[in-house]
């Protein structure tokens, strides 16, 4: 596999499948996302389909405090290593899904991070051999619950493991430079991020890498690599993250 494609998971014609999407057109997927493919026939306009979460990952990593002005918004020190937490595979969602407000918290927190998407089994690789891991990036949305994080002495599991805090998509890019991502999100249409993956504390050689250490990760896990601040959220709000070479992820927040 080589070059720069946009990887869609999606429903159409009563089948779920992956496609590659150019423009306006979906083109079936010949051989593994995971291993070599190419593009194939075309299947049908992108208006088409329903797209999916472009991927079902088996583990999905977090790495807290990886932009310095989100360290600094919450007032901790830059970490030595990077800050790792997990959540559940069943958080995720994808584009155009709805986030569900949990009844369980009062206050939730939205920040926009560029998500690594693995492309073959990994453990205890080099960082100059980690890209060679990596099948390519999505646009990711990381969901908290701010006040069950405070009540957990910042500890992320309970504020972390609501259903729909993981939105995903709407494609994996292949074939860009995930260390200099563009970064935009909107809530409403108002700018609440606007930045680059060059500010990233550990890029994304140091995350793959790192993790690997202590995790076997399998192709379709996903890393988030990191907010660079936290907005609250509440019902009837709309998040647009934008990424540059992979696309625009929306959701709305609904009642639970």
């Amino acid at each position: 596999m080589e070059g720069r494609y946009r990887i869609v998971r999606f429903q159409w014609a009563g089948e779920t499948r992956y496609g590659i999407v150019d423009k306006d057109d979906v083109f079936m997927v010949e051989g593994s996302i995971y291993d070599k493919f190419g593009i194939g026939h075309r299947l049908c306009n992108l208006s088409d389909v329903r797209l999916l979460s472009p991927i079902q990952p088996k583990n999905i990593i977090g790495v807290g405090g990886n932009y310095l002005s989100a360290v600094k918004q919450v007032g901790r020190e830059v970490a030595k290593q990077p800050q790792l937490f997990s959540r559940p595979v069943s958080t995720v969602i994808g584009h155009l899904d709805n986030i569900i407000y949990p009844k369980t918290s009062k206050i939730v927190n939205y920040g926009a991070e560029l998500t690594i998407v693995i492309r073959s089994q990994v453990w205890n690789v080099p960082e100059d051999k980690a890209l060679d891991y990596v099948l390519g990036y999505t646009c990711g949305v990381d969901l908290t619950a701010f006040d069950l994080l405070q009540e957990d002495g910042f500890r992320p599991f309970r504020a972390k493991a609501f259903p729909t805090s993981q939105p995903l998509g709407p494609c994996i890019a292949t074939g860009i430079d995930g260390d200099n991502v563009g970064i935009t999100s909107k809530l409403n249409g108002a700018v609440i991020e606007d930045g680059s993956t060059r500010d990233l504390i550990f890029n994304i050689s140091k995350l793959v890498s790192y993790i690997s250490k202590y995790i076997v990760l399998e192709p379709g896990d996903v890393i988030l690599t990191g907010q660079m601040k936290t907005t609250q959220i509440n019902i009837g709000d709309t998040i647009v993250v934008e990424m540059e070479g992979i696309g625009a992820l929306e959701n709305t927040v609904i009642s639970g």
